[in-house]
């Protein structure tokens, strides 16, 4: 096992969880979509920014992989959109 093992499983799976999460909210709640997401994203920015103190390489991954995940499906809607 690798050092950095626990760091990948860390983004993957935040990743996958925060990603689902997205798709399910989407799917309950149909005026959720990219203006939402652009909104959500921009508290994540400003809390990945936040580290006056230090909180450790966890929650940085954990912020990393969420972001990701944003991002991801915010391409992803907005291509669709696209004519």
């Amino acid at each position: 096992m690798s050092s950095t093992d626990w760091e990948n499983a860390t983004l993957h799976n935040t990743y996958v969880k925060a990603r689902a999460a997205l798709l399910q909210r989407r799917a309950a709640e149909p005026g959720f979509g990219i203006q939402e997401m652009k909104g959500i994203l921009e508290h994540l920015y400003i809390q990945e920014g936040l580290d006056q103190y230090g909180r450790g390489r966890l929650h940085d991954l954990a912020i990393q992989a969420t972001i990701a995940a944003h991002e991801d499906l915010l391409a992803e809607w907005t291509a669709r959109q696209q004519p």
